[in-house]
């Protein structure tokens, strides 16, 4: 069951699913040349950017496999060009354990598959995924820079961003990241704080605000930016 695709189908705009962060979402999308959506799960941020946006170059990465193959049928069926990884970003190199939870956690779609072991594991189950840092990805395809990234690994985004190494600092991103941990959240805030960076929490139902800290509030999606207006 796709509950968010079909939310979009019938609702359209209407939909209550993460509704300012995607028109946050939009806004940055225009103009960039590169974004990557990490744990792209079946689309939609990378499915909007190819549409606000047709000139860029968009990666998404997903791991699961049966949610890789609809990330790639969505991008076949808009006949759009997005660069489709069926990896897993982290901080290593070569193949890890993936775990997700629930009697079909790698038959149906879900948004809870993460490479952290300790993240919901009740009824938890595993495969092998390959993993590849940000840093072996951008040497190995020759990227001058990134414009903008979307983060949404369940817990793991630390692991994603020490695997970028000094391209962070280097191509400092715009980056939506979702943050559903306070450990989690005190560590990139720490990580993003020595690079100068600003954080705005979204509020889904009342809009973006400048925070001093990243922790788990009542939604889950932070802008981190170098401007103080990203938007």
């Amino acid at each position: 069951m796709y509950t968010i695709e079909n939310e979009f189908f019938w609702l359209g705009q209407s939909n209550k699913w993460e509704r300012e962060s995607l028109n946050i979402w939009k806004k940055l999308c225009i103009g960039k040349d590169i974004i990557f959506d990490i744990g792209a799960n079946t689309g939609i941020y990378s499915l909007i950017a190819k549409t606000i946006n047709t000139d860029c170059k968009v990666y998404a990465f997903e791991p699961q496999p049966n949610i890789y193959k609809s990330l790639s049928e969505n991008n076949t069926l808009n006949q759009f060009d997005i660069i489709c990884e069926p990896i897993a970003l982290s901080n290593i190199n070569g193949v890890a354990s993936f775990f997700n939870y629930g009697t079909s956690a790698f038959e149906s779609n879900s948004t809870a598959g993460s490479l952290n072991k300790s993240h919901r594991p009740q009824n938890q189950s595993s495969i092998k995924v390959n993993c590849q840092t940000l840093e072996s990805y951008i040497t190995t395809n020759k990227l001058s820079k990134i414009d903008l990234m979307k983060i949404d690994v369940e817990t793991h985004e630390v692991e994603v961003l020490e695997g970028m190494k000094d391209y962070l600092n280097k191509f400092k991103p715009i980056i939506l990241i979702e943050i559903i941990d306070n450990t989690v959240g005190e560590k990139i805030s720490e990580i993003f704080s020595k690079l100068g960076y600003n954080f705005f929490y979204i509020d889904e139902d009342k809009g973006i605000f400048n925070v001093k800290d990243l922790k788990q509030r009542k939604h889950n999606n932070y802008i981190l930016s170098q401007s103080k207006i990203p938007v």
